[in-house]
């Protein structure tokens, strides 16, 4: 039986990843199949990039399953391969209402990125439980940033990326209708393809090392910080 490769992309609806992690995946020549598993809660946004797929699918020749789901619970068992790219979501208002109360305006600055991460400690927790229980380990790589903190919230050896660059909110809307016009036949996916053929995902594709930089302290050690640094703010961390 040809075997088929199982993709699950959490946070597949991400303006910052799925352009370029979708680019980078229908550049590859493949022989067997792909079963592409979108998962995010944004409806529209993974609607939007499941559509992207298709084209890619279309113009690499390669045959192609796309499921779309808002739970990581039906995107992740049986994946050979595991993309995480999720961003806070839902979450975002409980960060920013943090530097808020701990006066902090910078949101790339440490005390932030440190909160950031407390607050997607959470969801890797739901990663976990699902990797620890699986027969055979996918190929995990690890997009969600900031990726310096996240590689340690990440059970098993994973390939971590501080990649795509960071998307400035004046940028979102111009990278949601580029991919529009992509779904929309104005632009070409061969373009789009060939653009993202040569990245820091792809080479894991042929020379990529998984490493492990989990701590199981690591929330536990950032939470004792932030509390020293902004007390009155410590319960806007606790989910």
């Amino acid at each position: 039986m040809t075997r088929v490769d199982r993709v699950a992309i959490i946070g597949g609806g991400s303006l910052r990843c799925s352009m370029p992690v979708l680019g980078g995946l229908f550049s590859v020549e493949r022989r067997n199949g792909l079963e592409l598993r979108l998962c995010d809660l944004h409806a529209e946004a993974v609607d939007l990039f499941a559509r992207v797929a298709a084209v890619f699918a279309e113009e690499a020749g390669t045959q192609c399953e796309i499921k779309t789901s808002d739970s990581i619970d039906d995107a992740i068992p049986g994946a050979t391969m595991l993309v995480l790219a999720f961003g806070l979501g839902r979450e975002r208002e409980r960060w920013e209402a943090w530097m808020r109360e701990a006066q902090i305006s910078d949101p790339g600055s440490g005390p932030a990125l440190l909160a950031r991460a407390v607050i997607l400690g959470s969801t890797f927790e739901v990663v976990n439980r699902h990797l620890d229980t699986m027969r055979e380990r996918p190929v995990v790589i690890n997009l969600v940033r900031p990726v310096s903190l996240t590689a340690s919230l990440l059970s098993g050896a994973a390939h971590h990326l501080d990649w795509p660059a960071p998307l400035p909110d004046w940028e979102r809307i111009p990278a949601a209708h580029s991919a529009l016009r992509l779904v929309m036949r104005d632009s070409y996916a061969s373009h789009s393809i060939e653009e993202y053929a040569t990245t820091p995902l792809t080479e894991i594709f042929t020379s990529g090392v998984a490493t492990s930089a989990y701590s199981a302290k690591a929330i536990q050690d950032w939470t004792a910080q932030l509390e020293k640094i902004a007390p009155q703010a410590s319960s806007l961390l606790v989910s």
